[in-house]
């Protein structure tokens, strides 16, 4: 029940939630207004079977449900889950009108008619399920309404009222609680997915990425520095004599010092780098964009503030640490003669960071860049 109340109240707040819910059910959206327009066409046979001779009047108006194909291509290719939401349900009520004025033409229409409304019902579990419940429920309510408000605007001769409120409103109650319980499980569903995504791609001591897919934004972020032109720089950390640290105070102290340096790297990033433990006391930082004076400054920032760091051990004695880092940039057009920019950006990296350990660690030390062409 939980989850269904949070996905009603939760609408404007959890915008990424719905999209990928969106995104999950769109093919799917798209077919049932194929499978739609088709039937809704085909039930000129109803019409048929109902008055023969008023069913010649309605042969284009059941044609004209064959439009609603078109919705196919705009749920398969349009993002914005407002615009799809108006779509679909503008597109409802346009056809749930036809369907009225179709029926008006028909001898006995709205009577036998009766059982063409309970289609419309049915719609929010085909083709809504990618919407919020609180979509599904404004979509119920109005669609089950606006025949009755048709009918009180005298739009709807012969519309039998009671009987429509006997039958269809009980089963729109219905549909309802059905499309909660859809609502309810698709969310435990995702939440779950997303929390063995988050396992998968997180550190468990540290909560930051893990080296599996650090290595994967890497890769992405080379190609997208070849596309577009644009600088990426990297730094290596490593947590000077951390042996020492576990020798002298015990691994759960250990254990504090690199939640300490992943909570710095985090406090001193951008929101779009991306902070990754790659190995025991190890971390790396991605900087899209930065140049190598961005990237020095942004690496002598956490270097000053790991300094400035007073923690206390196990024991409860004070103790001091430091970190030593190396910094690698690619700059556009560097001539890299390698099919894997990704492991040559670390390469360097790893190097100056060698270079810093051997020079006397905490300090930073950047990687000579390459000559450019023609330079």
């Amino acid at each position: 029940m939980s989850a269904v109340l949070r996905e009603y109240f939760d609408h404007t707040a959890d915008t990424v939630y719905f999209q990928n819910k969106l995104e999950d059910h769109r093919t799917f959206t798209a077919l049932m207004c194929v499978l739609f327009a088709i039937l809704a066409s085909a039930l000129w046979v109803w019409d048929y079977v109902t008055d023969p001779v008023g069913a010649a009047d309605t042969v284009l108006p059941r044609l004209a449900y064959l439009l609603l194909a078109l919705g196919a291509p705009v749920f398969l290719y349009v993002k914005p889950y407002r615009f799809l939401a108006w779509q679909i349900l503008l597109t409802v009520w346009l056809s749930e009108a036809h369907f009225v004025h179709i029926l008006t033409r028909l001898q006995g229409g709205m009577a036998y008619g009766m059982a063409g409304f309970v289609y419309f019902l049915f719609l929010p579990l085909v083709v809504c399920l990618g919407f919020s419940l609180r979509f599904n429920l404004v979509f119920i309510v109005t669609t089950t309404a606006l025949p009755q408000l048709m009918w009180l605007a005298g739009w709807a001769p012969g519309f039998q009222n009671t009987r429509y409120a006997v039958l269809v409103w009980p089963g729109a109650m219905l549909v309802l609680v059905i499309a909660g319980a859809f609502a309810r499980s698709y969310r435990r569903r995702y939440l779950t997915e997303r929390a063995l995504e988050r396992a998968s791609n997180t550190d468990s001591l540290t909560g930051a990425s893990n080296r599996r897919h650090f290595e994967e934004l890497l890769s992405q972020e080379m190609a997208r520095c070849e596309r577009m032109n644009h600088t990426v720089s990297l730094l290596m950390l490593d947590i000077d004599h951390f042996k020492k640290i576990n020798d002298s105070h015990g691994h759960p102290t250990g254990d504090r010092v690199i939640q300490a340096l992943s909570n710095t790297c985090r406090e001193m990033s951008r929101a779009i780098d991306e902070v990754a433990r790659i190995g025991g006391e190890e971390f790396a930082i991605l900087l899209p964009g930065a140049d190598s004076q961005g990237a020095q400054v942004a690496a002598e920032r956490i270097l000053a503030r790991v300094r400035a760091l007073v923690m206390h051990s196990q024991a409860g004695l004070p103790m001091h640490w430091t970190v030593s880092i190396g910094v690698a940039t690619r700059r556009p057009l560097e001539p890299w003669s390698t099919e894997r920019p990704g492991e040559m950006l670390i390469a360097h990296a790893d190097a100056a960071l060698y270079e810093a350990k051997h020079m006397g660690r905490n300090r930073v030390v950047s990687a000579s860049p390459l000559p450019l062409p023609g330079v």
